[in-house]
């Protein structure tokens, strides 16, 4: 592609959002990151408000909203970082304006009253997985197969010599 062509951003994006949800669908290691890493570590607070009710018996509105208002921010900034170096400056813009979404949904689940917070927390913490899903498809480290030396291969040869170095 070359200046001349003149790509608007706006035509490649979609092509660019769909590549990349369709990218790691059958990846094993990404896959894993995003359960364990993001859903299950990352949602701590809303497992251990929902194991509460499940021991107590007792359903806490406020606990559960307040768990999954503070998820979202944390699952958006951090994929917004992400997105902030990538290659692409259209992509990049796409992270600011995705995260200045997120700035509109956390204000709207702060100011609501509980079930409205809930439901503002749910669709934050859906749109957040979504966004880091998008901007982490294409990271090396989230890769099953080994092809530009980012995950460790105990078996791949070391570059370099052993030149100067008594082995």
């Amino acid at each position: 592609m070359t200046i001349k062509e003149d790509l608007k951003s706006l035509d490649l994006l979609p092509g660019e959002l769909v590549r990349r949800l369709k990218t790691p669908l059958k990846s094993v290691t990404f896959w894993m990151h995003l359960l364990v890493a993001v859903v299950g570590l990352g949602g701590a607070g809303i497992w251990y408000s929902l194991l509460e009710y499940r021991f107590s018996g007792e359903w806490s509105w406020p606990a559960v909203a307040a768990a999954l208002c503070t998820y979202f921010p944390a699952v958006a900034g951090a994929a917004y970082v992400d997105s902030s170096s990538e290659g692409q400056p259209y992509f990049r813009s796409f992270g600011i304006i995705a995260f200045a979404v997120f700035v509109l949904l956390i204000g709207m689940s702060a100011f609501t009253i509980r079930d409205g917070s809930i439901v503002w927390g749910l669709v934050g913490s859906i749109l957040s997985i979504l966004f880091w899903w998008v901007v982490n498809a294409d990271k090396a480290c989230f890769r099953d197969v080994d092809g530009d030396g980012s995950t460790p291969n105990p078996n791949r040869k070391l570059k370099g010599t052993k030149k100067g170095w008594q082995v």
